[in-house]
């Protein structure tokens, strides 16, 4: 009898510690996914507020009457549409093409800030340029107003965006009620807009560009499942299957869209493949990483090793940020010395295993192609002595780096200090003209340039 008890104690001690683990376990996981639905509303609220700024700017140009407040505005302009471009991208809205918002917001910073540049020459604005003005401000006003529907949506229908991950949403994207239909409709308003006619450095000729990094022929769907499978970044026996599959053809890069689910690991995966080549362009892994383990240099590693056996050799890290249990990497391009800006793939590492689990390269698909590079007319020396006095040089490099023209030029890139504050500042290797300046904000998990 004794020895009953003794093992019934011992089995409601053992469920009790079971139950705990378990509670503590689904405690944590909720906790993750709040993060991240945090994150995601954030982007949205950032999203709508500088689309709204980036509408009354506009306006404020088109009340100014004086080339200071101009120049002021329309910078403004270029500096709001950006943040909102780019919060939009990090939206997990996969099952929406929003190419064509993304490249209408992309047309106003960019427009907003070759005028401002013409502006600061001394050269007025024109008529014509006044009429796109008139016209991107009332279609940014009619986006402004289309995201405070998608608002009211998600709140009546309590709307969750780590809902939308995975393809949550696929099969309801064309309901009536569904928030994700606000943003089909913003980008089919804006699909039958008329390309833009001007003379300026930003046109649709440029801006709708080919992407000139997709090598080899076009690829069947089935072809497609084998290579998203061995793109999953696992130890040991890959027991990843296809539990989805889309094509994808009203986007630059047309691919073949995949969830793809394992009986042993944890998270679907979730990536997209080209349809001419192969070539991976994103994944995600959505799976939990609850502590950190590996050292940032062994992560580094990982994904360098990720990148060269899925083919994208030649990079060179250029940034990186850990975010709670994930180290973002940045690697661009680099040939001969000189680092290819325009040619970048973002990677994730997890921090508790060293496993891949992101993956973003549509802009160096969009952009790698051989080139042919000038040489420099000016040396590291020369272009140090020509930087602000009160800049202190610390490094040179030559760098390849986009304008907002859509075209490139060749620079040396120079990271300097002033005071306190760090900036990289590229001057164009055949002229000498500062084309760019970029300040360095140190961030806890590593630094980020604005």
């Amino acid at each position: 009898m004794r020895r009953w008890t003794i093992a019934l104690a011992a089995l409601g001690i053992g469920i009790i510690l079971l139950v705990g683990w378990a509670l503590s376990e689904r405690s944590s996981r909720l906790a993750a996914a709040n993060a991240v639905e945090a994150d995601y509303q954030r982007e949205f609220y950032d999203l709508l507020s500088n689309t709204e700024q980036t509408e009354v700017l506009l306006a404020k140009t088109l009340a100014a009457n004086s080339a200071r407040q101009h120049i002021f505005y329309l910078t403004e302009v270029w500096n709001h549409a950006n943040a909102a471009q780019a919060s939009m991208a990090k939206l997990p809205v996969t099952n929406v093409n929003l190419s064509a918002s993304r490249k209408f917001l992309s047309q106003v910073s960019d427009y907003c800030y070759s005028l401002a540049r013409q502006v600061a020459s001394g050269r007025d604005v024109s008529p014509r340029e006044w009429g796109q003005l008139t016209d991107f401000h009332t279609r940014t006003g009619e986006m402004a107003r289309d995201l405070h529907a998608t608002e009211a949506k998600m709140t009546q229908t309590n709307f969750r965006w780590t809902a939308a991950m995975g393809g949550g949403v696929r099969g309801r994207v064309h309901a009536a009620d569904d928030p994700l239909q606000e943003f089909a409709r913003i980008n089919q308003r804006l699909e039958q807009l008329p390309a833009m006619i001007y003379d300026g450095p930003f046109s649709d000729a440029r801006l709708e560009v080919k992407p000139r990094g997709l090598t080899g022929s076009q690829i069947s769907l089935d072809q497609a499942k084998k290579t998203a499978v061995a793109m999953v970044d696992v130890p040991g026996r890959n027991d990843y299957h296809v539990t989805r599959s889309d094509r994808l053809d009203n986007a630059p890069i047309k691919t073949y869209s995949f969830s793809l689910d394992s009986p042993s690991r944890p998270g679907p995966v979730n990536l997209d493949i080209s349809q001419k080549g192969g070539h991976l362009v994103w994944l995600r892994n959505n799976r939990l990483v609850s502590e950190k383990k590996i050292s940032l240099p062994t992560a580094l590693e990982k994904a360098r090793a990720y990148l060269a056996r899925h083919g994208y050799g030649q990079m060179e890290l250029t940034g990186s940020m850990e975010q709670g249990n994930t180290l973002i990497a940045t690697f661009a391009y680099a040939n001969q010395g000189v680092i290819h800006y325009p040619d970048q793939v973002k990677v994730m590492v997890a921090l508790d295993n060293g496993q891949v689990t992101g993956l973003e390269a549509s802009t160096y698909l969009t952009n790698h192609h051989p080139r042919n590079l000038p040489r420099p007319r000016l040396n590291p020396a020369q272009v140090k002595d020509g930087l602000s006095p009160r800049l202190v040089a610390e490094r040179t490099r030559l760098a390849l780096i986009p304008l907002p023209s859509g075209q490139e030029a060749l620079t040396y890139e120079t990271r300097a200090r002033l005071k306190q504050d760090e900036f990289l500042v590229y001057v164009n290797a055949l002229t000498g003209e500062e084309e760019q300046i970029l300040k360095v904000i140190k961030e806890p998990g590593g630094e980020i340039t604005m």
